[in-house]
């Protein structure tokens, strides 16, 4: 059997999505560098909170948001919007990951406190839950904000 990541990249060379800057691809390619990062930073977070339970909700969710992000920041500039390193962007980036670490540490810690409070819940599924709801909103700004304003692609000079 296939691994995931090979199966999708098949998927997306197959579409001839690996190499087009339309946002359809960019999204693709994205969200392929997101199931990865997500991966890692759900599982870091889960073994550090809950697996040992060596950190609480914030600690635990900080550290796994910032090996996340740092694999997506890696694999964003190289294969999703494929740009040379700069500095301004490394530094727009380092920005714009800071502030939606801030934003999803509070989204998660929240929700977790209040799904882990309402319902009869374990805190593997709190967790699991929390951390998409949190993900899920600081993801779409990500996306959003690395598209149109840092990797924006330089516009092309109009023919007369």
């Amino acid at each position: 059997m296939a691994d995931p990541i090979s199966t999708a990249w098949a998927a997306l060379r197959a579409a001839n999505l690996h190499k087009s800057d339309a946002l359809h691809a960019q999204a693709a390619r994205f969200g392929m560098t997101g199931l990865v990062s997500a991966g890692l930073d759900v599982a870091l977070t889960w073994i550090l909170q809950v697996g040992l339970g060596v950190l609480g909700q914030g600690w635990a969710r900080s550290v796994g948001y910032i090996v996340g992000t740092t694999v997506a920041t890696i694999l964003n500039r190289k294969f999703t919007f494929r740009a040379p390193f700069s500095l301004r962007r490394f530094i727009a980036v380092a920005v714009l990951y800071f502030v939606s670490w801030l934003a999803n540490v509070e989204i998660y810690q929240r929700v977790f406190t209040w799904l882990h409070e309402a319902t009869v819940l374990t805190e593997t599924p709190v967790l699991l839950i929390a951390y998409v709801i949190a993900q899920g909103i600081t993801t779409t700004i990500n996306f959003v904000v690395q598209r149109s304003v840092i990797f924006k692609p330089p516009r092309k000079p109009r023919e007369s």
